[in-house]
C-alpha cells in the first residue's frame, strides 16, 4: 500500500504582550502577532509562577487587547494562543 508520512504542524506564532496600569487600577492589555484565522486567545494570570489560571473569556484572532481590572497585588500575566487543532503557545510573561 501507500506510505504516509506523518509531519508536524509548525509551531503557532507567539503574541507580544504588553500592558499599562491605569491610576483606577484598570490594566490595558495589547498585543501584537502575525494573527490569523482559526486561532482564540486569552489572558492567563499566576500569582506564584506557576499555576495559570485564565482571566478573560476567549478572545478571537484578530483582537489586539483586552482591560483586565486589577484585583491588588502583583501577579503575571501572558497571553495564551489556541487553535482550533488543538496547538497552544504563549506570551512572554509580564509581572505588573
Amino acid at each position: 500500500g501507500p506510505w504516509t508520512w506523518a509531519m508536524p504542524l509548525p509551531p503557532l506564532p507567539e503574541p507580544v504582550l504588553d500592558g499599562l496600569i491605569t491610576p483606577q487600577g484598570t490594566i490595558i492589555f495589547s498585543w501584537t502577532w502575525p494573527s490569523a484565522d482559526g486561532f482564540e486567545v486569552a489572558l492567563e494570570c499566576s500569582s506564584d509562577g506557576g499555576a495559570w489560571r485564565r482571566v478573560s473569556p476567549l478572545l478571537d484572532s484578530l483582537r489586539t487587547g483586552y482591560d483586565y481590572q486589577n484585583p491588588g497585588g502583583v501577579a503575571s500575566y501572558r497571553l495564551r494562543v489556541y487553535s482550533l487543532d488543538g496547538r497552544r503557545a504563549h506570551s512572554n510573561t509580564m509581572t505588573i
